[in-house]
């Protein structure tokens, strides 16, 4: 049996932080969990920010100041939004999938898990130069 995956528009929707039907849970833990997550949840994050940026810079260049200062006013919203919002990325992610019915922080338990001989290795390898006994 093969995963159920939305079509686009349910993956816009998914990824403004709409809920799809229950049929893609699977997809949504894959998407949660893949080693590229933090890339979508960037573009969902860039969705969210881009239209209300887009016509804060219409209504601040309307009203007849420079250019310049309407479009850095909106860069510099962009970036608190984009930093605030992947600040909370993993927080986020795993709440998103306690909607469809799985257990509270599955997704970093489950990134944690496909990490963790990585990780050892690096911790294996920082103490062999940094803690040896000489």
């Amino acid at each position: 049996m093969t995963m159920a995956r939305p079509n686009p528009a349910q993956w816009i929707w998914h990824a403004i932080g709409g809920r799809l039907p229950m049929r893609y849970k699977e997809w949504a833990l894959h998407d949660a969990t893949c080693r590229t997550w933090w890339l979508r949840y960037l573009a969902g994050v860039l969705l969210r920010v881009s239209v209300p940026a887009l016509i804060l810079f219409f209504v601040l260049a309307s009203f007849g100041g420079p250019l310049w200062l309407a479009f850095l006013s909106v860069l510099l919203g962009l970036i608190v939004s984009i930093y605030y919002g992947l600040t909370y990325a993993p927080d986020s992610i795993d709440s998103r999938l306690v909607r469809y019915g799985y257990p509270p922080r599955t997704a970093s338990t489950v990134r944690e898990q496909a990490n963790e001989e990585k990780v050892r290795a690096e911790r294996l390898d920082y103490d062999s130069v940094w803690r040896s006994e000489t």
